[in-house]
């Protein structure tokens, strides 16, 4: 089970965890989504999503695979859309 924490996200069954800030966006087509970051290089987000794609060939990969969005159709947007600051929440 993950567990979406307001600094942090932490899967339960492993006891890995992420220290992470949340941030709101739309899609160049208009769909919601929530932006989610690690502050450290240590890629435990990508470990705890690791069914999550990364299509990027940038040469500083480890930025790329120190986020994850989730668009409103996903089963983790919820949660996640809940840890967002309150008033990003009201800006968007």
């Amino acid at each position: 089970m993950i567990k979406f924490n307001k600094h942090n996200i932490v899967d339960t069954a492993t006891g890995i965890k992420a220290r992470v800030n949340y941030s709101l966006g739309i899609d160049v087509s208009g769909r919601k989504r929530v932006w989610i970051y690690e502050k450290n290089c240590e890629q435990n987000l990508l470990k705890i999503f690791s069914n999550s794609v990364n299509n990027s060939n940038m040469e500083i990969d480890y930025i790329e695979k120190s986020k994850v969005s989730f668009f409103e159709e996903h089963e983790y947007y919820s949660a996640a859309y809940n840890q967002v600051p309150v008033l990003n929440i009201d800006d968007y």
